[in-house]
């Protein structure tokens, strides 16, 4: 009869390699959650400027609804400035942010969120219309009323 031999392993060991295993599985989701939900910076694009990599930058990384953000100087030409943010897609949706950063006190902080299906979101323009349709905010109302 052959003897079976059992190895025993220490409590304490095995408690060090679980947590160290569990260290690492930590630090893997961390790590790509901290990739995924980082924001591409695109920098400033003044309209109009045809030969602007900003305006590169953030046409390439937005094709896809990728997260992505610029600041448009002189939007409207009107002198405000806006920073617009593509926040990722849901579902079949993507998910834009503007906000004006710069302009007239009055007008600074007016923001709007706007939720445009991929397929209006992929032609690349949106009219005042569809605006209004998908978006919503005080930014939103001041387009409005101004057109």
């Amino acid at each position: 009869m052959v003897k079976e031999e059992y190895v025993y392993k220490k409590p304490l060991e095995i408690k060090k390699l679980a947590g160290v295993l569990v260290l690492i599985a930590i630090i893997i989701v961390v790590s790509y959650f901290i990739i995924s939900s980082s924001v591409k910076d695109c920098g400033e694009y003044k309209l109009g400027e045809s030969d602007n990599e900003s305006i590169q930058c953030f046409t390439d990384a937005s094709a896809d609804c990728n997260r992505v953000k610029i600041i448009l100087v002189d939007a409207f030409g009107l002198g405000l400035d806006v920073l617009t943010e593509i926040k990722g897609r849901y579902d079949s949706y993507c998910l834009v942010y503007d906000k004006l950063v710069d302009g007239p006190s009055d007008l600074i902080g007016l923001e709007e969120s706007c939720k445009i299906p991929m397929d209006v979101f992929s032609t690349g323009s949106m009219t005042h219309q569809q605006r209004f349709e998908y978006c919503s905010g005080s930014l939103t109302d001041w387009i409005k009323a101004k057109y």
